[in-house]
Order: C-alpha cells, then sequence, then structure tokens
C-alpha cells in the first residue's frame, strides 16, 4: 500500500473492526484525542451495531465512577505518604551515612530525595534533607579535625 492508497479516513485498525467499547470511547471523545472522522465512524458503527444510548451512557458511568474511585485512591495516598516519617534509629543512620547515601543512592534499594519530594512524602523527605545536611556539617568537622592531626 502506498501512500497515496492510504486516505486520511482509514484507520489501523479500521474503526468498524474495533470492540464495541472501543467505539464508545472513541464516539464519545472530543477532537483532542480522535479526528472527527474517527469519532464520526465510531458512532455510525455503534448504530449499525444497534448499540442504544442509554447502555455508552451507562458505560460511561462506569468509567467515571472508576475514574473517581482511582483519584480518591491517589489522594489517600498522598495524604498518608504526607505524614509518614522515619523510625527514630534511622535518622542518625542516614546522618552518619551521608556521604555512601550521596555516592551509593542510585544502586541502594532507597529512595531518592526527588523521589520523595515528587511522591508527597513530605516530612520524610524533610527529615532526609536535615539529616544529610547535618551529615555533610558532621563529615566536614570530622575531615577538617583529621587534617590538623
Amino acid at each position: 500500500m502506498t501512500n497515496q492508497d492510504f486516505k486520511l479516513t482509514d484507520f489501523d485498525p479500521p474503526i468498524a473492526s474495533r470492540k464495541t467499547i472501543e467505539l464508545i470511547a472513541i464516539a464519545n471523545s472530543t477532537t483532542e484525542f480522535w479526528q472527527e472522522e474517527a469519532i464520526r465512524q465510531a458512532q455510525e458503527e455503534l448504530k449499525k451495531r444497534n448499540v442504544s444510548r442509554e447502555y455508552q451512557d451507562q458505560v460511561l458511568q462506569r468509567w467515571e465512577n472508576k475514574e473517581e474511585e482511582r483519584e480518591a485512591a491517589i489522594r489517600d495516598e498522598l495524604a498518608r505518604n504526607a505524614t509518614e516519617s522515619y523510625p527514630l534509629w534511622k535518622l542518625p543512620l542516614i546522618m552518619f551515612g551521608t556521604p555512601f547515601l550521596i555516592i551509593f543512592c542510585r544502586f541502594l534499594p532507597i529512595k531518592s530525595l526527588l523521589d520523595l519530594h515528587n511522591e508527597g512524602y513530605k516530612k520524610m523527605f524533610l527529615q532526609r534533607l536535615i539529616m544529610l545536611v547535618c551529615g555533610m556539617v558532621l563529615w566536614y568537622i570530622i575531615i577538617c579535625s583529621i587534617d590538623r592531626i
């Protein structure tokens, strides 16, 4: 098939060969996601298959409910993440292990500072940041005192 044989209105796979659930998604979509021709073809194919508007609305409502449930789960996870903190015994380990954490962070099975921030671990992010700064100051003092000896 050459470029001239392929028309703008041909879709791969063809709209008519798609599952009904896909057609409902396409037919009820916007031109932001699908071309107008694809939306029109999907609507026509749904009419050919005798898929009622009521059934389409039920499917769309189920999708909307699932999306709301997903969003609620994400909000709950972010709320949990925001208040999660390190156990007290880990804080000195972070402080004393600062050079090793900085050097080997990519190879260790721990979240980086950026990961903690992006995933909403506000308290853990702040605790780690403070311990890393304190650890850098501590190691600077140790190294400077060794040089004086």
